[in-house]
């Protein structure tokens, strides 16, 4: 957890620009001739007293305690003055509860080629991924035994098996795609405990493409945030036999069939996240499935035959202020119909519901 923090405030500051950052390696030789611990509470005198064997003009330091307050603090080394001070509340999301779990070692990877992700993945794993373009398609060479290569055309595509307890963490600006028309982009079978933070995906070629986005076949507790799944994947997300569900914060757009397929799955939410541009078919197919609500989402710009498909066998299906602006589709539902909370339809081919 320590060394998370460290590294994701230690990035935050080289990207702005604005400071240097001192190599954590001349930190260690200071911390080991003071015999205390980084990780743990460090006195102000302590963090002044390191300021100006570094040599450093500030010192930052942070604290996150039981109650997941993430305490940051910033001292000029010369006269001890705190410069400023923030308290931030951390989400109990998938990520933090791999990075906390007092019952696994959990180990952080970080990777910059799609070589070196593919042979990261396994389970009680954080990998951080870096700035850039990663075709995964292209490693099938690497061997892994979390990882089985489906050729379902036009070429192998990765799909990740049995992991559990996974976290992918994308810095700004990383994009995971595949070339093969055919396949998922990313797909996962039988693993529990996943999370995608801060990641685009999507076929590296566009056109009309035969496989999907994000697929998840029997997982639990997956958990996605800040993600951005674009077409010309035929559809969005694919949830088959998932239980536990949440994608917050997010974008899924640009498909060619629809946007989510969800069978036989249940307590599945989706948060403050868009979904536009896509069509021409059903946009989003519930069978046999139950608690899946949409909270605070936008529906844009879509076009098909009916924005929401609900088998009879699905239940407790429903929208929480969310907002259908735009959407070029004959139906607003086919089959049940969705509960609406406070929900605004705006300029919709589709009569505004009445009930």
């Amino acid at each position: 957890m320590a060394l998370f923090v460290s590294q994701e405030i230690t990035q935050f500051f080289v990207n702005s620009g604005k400071m240097v950052v001192v190599d954590r390696s001349d930190i260690e030789k200071i911390r080991k001739e003071l015999t205390f611990q980084l990780s743990g509470d460090v006195s102000d005198e302590s963090a002044q007293s390191i300021g100006k064997m570094l040599g450093a003009q500030i010192i930052i330091t942070s604290t996150l305690d039981d109650m997941r307050i993430l305490r940051v603090k910033a001292i000029a080394v010369e006269t001890a003055r705190i410069l400023g001070m923030e308290r931030v509340h951390i989400e109990e999301g998938r990520l933090y509860t791999a990075l906390a779990s007092d019952t696994r070692d959990n180990k952080v990877v970080e990777v910059s080629t799609a070589d070196e992700l593919i042979a990261a993945i396994a389970s009680d794993r954080v990998i951080r991924i870096r700035k850039g373009r990663y075709d995964i398609s292209s490693s099938s060479h690497i061997k892994n035994r979390q990882v089985r290569w489906v050729d379902e055309f036009d070429g192998p595509t990765p799909v990740i098996t049995g992991v559990s307890n996974i976290a992918f963490v994308g810095e700004e600006g990383v994009e995971i795609v595949i070339k093969p028309a055919y396949g998922w982009v990313f797909s996962f079978e039988n693993c529990s405990g996943i999370s995608l933070s801060g990641i685009t995906l999507g076929h590296s070629v566009p056109g009309n493409c035969l496989g999907g986005v994000a697929r998840f076949k029997n997982c639990e507790a997956v958990d996605i945030q800040y993600c951005d799944l674009y077409g010309c994947g035929t559809i969005g997300i694919s949830l088959e036999n998932t239980r536990s569900f949440t994608m917050r914060e997010s974008i899924v757009r640009d498909c060619t069939y629809g946007l989510l397929s969800i069978m036989r799955s249940a307590d599945i939410t989706f948060s403050d996240t868009s979904f536009r541009d896509t069509g021409e078919y059903d946009l989003v197919e519930i069978s046999a499935s139950e608690q899946v609500k949409w909270e605070r989402c936008t529906f844009s710009d879509n076009r098909g035959t009916t924005l929401f498909s609900i088998d009879a066998m699905s239940s407790d299906i429903r929208t929480e202020y969310c907002v259908f602006s735009q959407n070029m589709t004959d139906l607003f539902s086919r089959g049940r119909n969705p509960g609406l909370d406070s929900t605004d339809f705006i300029d919709n081919r589709f009569p505004d519901p009445d009930y």
